[in-house]
């Protein structure tokens, strides 16, 4: 039971670091040029595109956090040893998984941001006209 909650407690770090790391990026992008962030070549281009892209992205990824924290623990119930007298290593493999996914599920929210960037910026890092 004890490799059960410290599976479920890893994969639960995993969101934890979705919904904090989304709120800080949300409400005060970090500054340019320090290393972190939502760092891609259009979100780099200047203060602009930068901030859009941090902010944008931490709200997705605190979305993502928030819909994630519930599935992880449904998902982890089958993997509970006395259910269905689960092995070790079943439980093990299982957490790993779970792991794997939440990996994928924590870039998913960087497509978007892609999207709305290209679609609020020019290849240039220059606003779009929204009323043309």
């Amino acid at each position: 039971m004890g490799v059960w909650f410290s599976l479920l407690g890893t994969n639960l770090l995993f969101v934890a670091v979705m919904i904090g790391g989304g709120v800080w990026m949300a409400t005060s992008p970090p500054p340019r040029g320090t290393g972190t962030g939502y760092r891609t070549r259009l979100s780099k281009q200047n203060a602009d595109t930068w901030d859009f892209a941090n902010r944008d992205f931490g709200r997705r990824w605190t979305r993502t956090g928030l819909v994630s924290a519930p599935a992880t623990v449904l998902v982890m119930v089958p993997a509970l040893p006395p259910l269905l007298g689960r092995t070790e290593a079943f439980v093990s493999g299982w957490g790993v998984s779970v792991m794997v996914v939440l990996t994928i599920v924590m870039l998913v929210p960087a497509v978007g941001t892609e999207r709305a960037l290209r679609a609020t910026f020019t290849r240039e890092g220059v606003r779009r006209d929204r009323s043309a």
